[in-house]
């Protein structure tokens, strides 16, 4: 799921507050399983974890204060909450921001993919 981003906090910095251009938010479920056997070999899909990943990205460089975050410990990001209106989420995540610089065509993207603990 896409959402338009109104109000994304992540650590103290407001990034709907920058002049940042395009600001989009990608929800994305998460998770992994063990395959445990039975006493007749037959294999049993046990559920371990499920989590969600968050994908920020934006158009132009990357906000100043997203920089200047400390991105080896967890952060708290919040986020509109998809499945209320209005609402708002709070994950605490491991964070990673990413910048791409296309310098022919002079264009500039970032991105922050930020998952659950």
């Amino acid at each position: 799921m896409t959402a338009p981003a109104s109000q994304v906090t992540v650590g103290a910095v407001n990034v709907s507050g920058y002049a940042t251009r395009n600001v989009r938010i990608q929800y994305q479920p998460i998770g992994g399983y063990t395959i445990l056997r039975q006493s007749d070999g037959t294999g049993v899909r046990q559920q371990a974890w499920t989590k969600t990943r968050l994908i920020i990205t934006g158009a132009g460089r990357a906000p100043t204060a997203l920089r200047a975050l400390t991105y080896s410990a967890s952060l708290s990001v919040t986020v509109p909450d998809p499945e209320e209106v209005g609402g708002t989420k709070t994950y605490t995540v491991f964070a990673e921001l990413d910048e791409q610089h296309d310098i022919n065509a002079g264009l500039s993207s970032w991105s922050l993919t930020c998952e659950e603990e």
